[in-house]
């Protein structure tokens, strides 16, 4: 085992912590807006939960905070309000049916943020990008936690 193991990822026991700490307002007159999409069982909620502070620290006005059925077929209306909300960032939290069918209703609607943050769960399932398309997915950044005890 190694005694300093470093990860740029953040520790399971905060899954967006640092997220305030990343440099979004580089440009502070276009990264100013953000909207808050989450599935709704408890992972999606909490998650949430936690990442809303977060939003406050980093400076950015949330625009839109939506829950929405985890497993939907249809999630058109969901991607209509992110394209209403016109937010710098979306942020998301998704399994991975739903983390697909959302990048791909991003893309068709042509909703022009300058990131998505997908976390975790649907954006690091290894079918994620071959069933999204790899242009689809430019623009969207996955985040991951790791334990204590996740080897280095």
């Amino acid at each position: 085992m190694y005694s300093d193991p470093f990860s740029a990822l953040p520790r399971n026991d905060s899954p967006c912590h640092r997220f305030h700490e990343m440099d979004w307002r580089k440009n502070r007159e276009t990264c100013q807006t953000i909207a808050n999409v989450y599935e709704n069982t408890a992972w999606g909620q909490d998650l949430a939960k936690a990442f809303l502070p977060q939003v406050s620290e980093a400076g950015l006005k949330l625009v839109l905070d939506e829950p929405y059925p985890a497993g939907s077929t249809n999630l058109m209306p969901i991607a209509l309000k992110i394209k209403g909300a016109n937010a710098d960032i979306v942020s998301l939290a998704s399994y991975v049916s739903d983390a697909i069918l959302l990048t791909q209703l991003i893309a068709k609607l042509k909703i022009d943020s300058i990131a998505v943050i997908g976390h975790t769960a649907g954006f690091i399932d290894p079918s994620y990008i071959p069933s999204t398309g790899v242009s689809e997915t430019n623009y969207v950044y996955a985040t991951d936690s790791w334990g204590a005890m996740t080897p280095a």
